[in-house]
């Protein structure tokens, strides 16, 4: 768990980086439920306590689903990175949980990868394949709302992402935006703090000879 200080600290930095306008700006305390996808811990750290900043009573499901990421031994890390983190950032006052359910599935991002191997189509294909199911599940669990923490990554296309959440919405549920680059160095010495697995490439096998 956070010590007091580092909670006064992030809660000073979050004021600051929240009051920045959103894309689609949405008023304190009106957004209740927000399905949350993804891509690894040290992502997470950030945008989860940024949200509950935001809005205090959010139920918030973090919703992991990544079949870019390979190898399986890759996978299975990240997932209990996220887990760990879950079991850390837990408190009595907020409805924090996590679904670890959808299944790992890299057949479904190779086969659109090979139809546009490089970047940026082959990022922006990512994107869609993660954040259409996002909202999917979004939609029938009746979060009615979505996001993911790819918008922390200052590594990510970060204009690609917001691109596929728009695309992705569904009449049940919305795409919400926020810039979380905002706290990426705050995000990044807490997750050196609290000893979470950080990875050094994507998360997909072109990733890893490129950026590897």
């Amino acid at each position: 768990m956070m010590s007091g200080s580092e909670t006064d600290g992030f809660a000073h930095q979050a004021q600051s980086a929240l009051a920045r306008p959103a894309d689609a700006p949405v008023p304190p305390n009106s957004m209740d439920s927000l399905l949350l996808h993804v891509c690894c811990a040290p992502c997470a750290i950030w945008p989860i306590q940024a949200l509950f900043q935001k809005f205090p009573d959010l139920k918030l499901r973090l919703w992991f689903h990544n079949p870019n990421i390979q190898p399986l031994a890759e996978f299975r890390r990240r997932r209990d990175g996220v887990a760990f983190l879950v079991s850390q950032l837990a408190a009595p006052n907020r409805s924090l949980t996590v679904d670890f359910s959808p299944p790992y599935e890299p057949d479904q991002f190779l086969a659109r990868a090979a139809q546009t191997p490089k970047t940026p189509e082959r990022c922006q294909a990512c994107y869609e394949i993660r954040l259409a199911a996002a909202a999917a599940a979004a939609e029938a669990g009746g979060w009615g709302n979505f996001s993911t923490t790819l918008l922390f990554s200052r590594r990510q296309k970060h204009e690609l992402i917001a691109q596929a959440g728009r695309m992705a919405q569904r009449p049940g549920a919305r795409f919400y935006y926020e810039d979380f680059r905002v706290g990426w160095p705050a995000g990044q010495a807490q997750a050196r703090a609290m000893g979470l697995y950080r990875q050094n490439y994507c998360g997909c096998v072109y990733g890893a000879w490129e950026q590897g």
